[in-house]
């Protein structure tokens, strides 16, 4: 699908079913920390005569920008805990009516998810000047649903090969994937009882909230003000979103080495999924990628040894190797999008 450049209406452009160029829907008003601290009166737009001039392609437009991210990463923070004191109060309340307890982590997990993404669409959608949350999905690649012939091809050969592996693991009875992760929440000791509210977070509802967040909102932030550099401000991204793993060294279910292996593998995979996303402007097609990667590695214990397993070093090189191959493929696709006669896709 292609994002039209805005024109001379506030969040009038929308989501259309051509995929050869995607422009970071930058929004015409000026918006943001910017809007906050120095208002201008009514609705003036940057291309009207006499409007003050957008901020934006400068060194101080790219840090109004990081500033703009750590407060909208803060906000989303603040979403959570608002959505967890909602959730408390609502059960507290309902025990108190029915004199018994009706939650459950399932029913708890999908009220988290659909609380903090409702939010961040509507924050965002007010912060780009756009008509309607209809709009802003569609202009951030939610919908349509649609998949690329790399994206197929990708999630063909991921499944190929996790059967092969399994396949390989089973002939010789020396397994490295297990069931763990399914059946103990902290991964170290499992359980019998099937986990069904971890196994929902971290298949589908984390690669949604993640897509969203990340390659879909925090994206637009920064290239918001630096609308020249789409490729920087994916990298950016993909760096913030891979830092973001640091946060399980505070789990004990977490070894050091996993979370090391996992925040450098998020940001490269990151950078992989921020590429598509600028190539084929679906939101829908990266969350399902995560979706996928998030399943077939979801069988890898969370207290792995890397060093005891030379199966499990060959597939970590080999996955490196391929998202490195993945993003040369996707900067080449976006180097020949941005050499079309009248492209509007920007080179950086």
């Amino acid at each position: 699908m292609q994002l039209d450049a805005p024109d001379n209406h506030a969040g009038a452009a929308e989501a259309h079913g051509d995929a050869h160029a995607l422009l970071p829907p930058v929004d015409v008003l000026e918006n943001g920390l910017i809007a906050l601290i120095a208002p201008t009166e009514g609705s003036s737009l940057v291309h009207c005569e006499g409007a003050r001039r957008k901020l934006q392609d400068s060194l101080l437009a790219a840090a109004v920008a990081w500033v703009e991210l750590i407060a909208f990463m803060g906000e989303t923070f603040f979403a959570m805990i608002l959505s967890l004191v909602c959730r408390s109060c609502a059960a507290a309340a309902i025990q108190v009516v029915l004199s018994t307890s009706t939650t459950s982590s399932v029913c708890e997990s999908l009220w988290d998810a659909t609380f903090v993404c409702l939010y961040v669409l509507r924050r965002s959608a007010s912060n780009f000047h756009q008509p309607s949350l209809r709009a802003w999905i569609r202009r951030l690649g939610l919908y349509p649903f649609s998949l690329s012939s790399l994206a197929i091809a990708w999630i063909v050969y991921q499944v190929v090969g996790f059967l092969a592996v399994w396949s390989y693991q089973r002939h010789t009875n020396e397994w490295i994937w297990s069931w763990g992760n399914y059946y103990s929440v902290d991964g170290t000791s499992a359980t019998h009882e099937l986990q069904r509210s971890h196994i929902l977070e971290i298949l589908v509802l984390s690669p949604i909230k993640e897509e969203l967040v990340f390659r879909g909102v925090a994206f637009h932030v920064l290239s918001n003000r630096v609308p020249n550099h789409p490729k920087a401000a994916a990298l950016c991204v993909s760096i913030v979103f891979g830092c973001t793993h640091l946060v399980n060294l505070m789990h004990a279910k977490f070894s050091v080495l996993y979370v090391a292996i996992q925040t450098c593998l998020g940001v490269q995979i990151g950078f992989f999924y921020g590429l598509q996303y600028l190539h084929t402007g679906s939101l829908f097609q990266v969350i399902v990628l995560h979706i996928v990667n998030n399943l077939l590695s979801s069988f890898t214990s969370t207290q792995m040894d890397i060093t005891a397993s030379a199966l499990l070093q060959f597939l970590l090189w080999h996955s490196v190797v391929l998202y490195g191959l993945l993003i040369r493929w996707s900067m080449a696709q976006l180097c020949a999008k941005a050499a079309r006669p009248g492209s509007a896709f920007k080179r950086d």
